[in-house]
């Protein structure tokens, strides 16, 4: 799950240094990811790769986690996402791609798994499984609309312009997060030998 959500922000990123849309948005008329959503999870989900190597696990988390505040405190100040295009403007070539724009669903989430996976390298298994839970419950509103395609779970109030691939990989995070400490934390139920685990599953 941890690749899914690096594979999505590689190829995202890909598509701007290249010019070119290598996902296509994945339909028609759909939302493209922003660059600084890329790296956010690029980097959120290399530090989930990296299990528990304290000091790039934190950096990455981190790193993801000063994105997410920023677009937070932007969306909160002035009302829009003003970081990615300077940022894709400054990082990459012009091209004809129009680059997204990160929406407060998008920017909360990420906020949400940053802190979590921070709580996580710190043991607080228990936070880190409220946070992911609720950012996969955001993720996954918007995903469902996508799904069923019932545009007021994707684009209502402060949850507007979540891409289909941003829903994704958020959701695959969030998951991945979970499941990782599934032996410590909320998910310990479903992974157990025992005629409960079995249950339950």
């Amino acid at each position: 799950l941890a690749w899914v959500a690096l594979l999505t922000g590689t190829a995202a990123l890909c598509e701007y240094g290249l010019g070119r849309p290598l996902l296509d948005h994945l339909a028609p008329a759909l939302t493209g990811m922003s660059p600084l959503t890329a790296m956010a999870l690029a980097a959120l989900a290399l530090s989930c790769l990296l299990g528990r190597r304290a000091r790039p696990s934190w950096l990455l988390a981190g790193v993801a986690a000063c994105i997410a505040f920023a677009l937070l405190g932007a969306h909160l100040l002035i009302g829009h996402d003003v970081f990615s295009g300077p940022v894709n403007a400054w990082l990459f070539a012009p091209s004809p791609l129009v680059h997204g724009s990160v929406s407060p669903a998008t920017a909360s989430c990420l906020a949400l798994l940053s802190v979590a996976r921070m709580a996580q390298l710190a043991g607080r298994h228990k936070v880190c499984d409220v946070l992911a839970l609720l950012a996969f419950a955001v993720a996954g509103i918007g995903l469902l609309g996508y799904a069923y395609g019932v545009k007021d779970l994707y684009s209502v109030l402060l949850f507007n312009a979540m891409a289909v691939h941003t829903a994704l990989a958020l959701v695959c995070l969030a998951v991945s997060m979970m499941l990782f400490q599934a032996d410590q934390g909320w998910l310990n139920v479903v992974t157990l030998s025992n005629r409960a685990g079995a249950a339950t599953r």
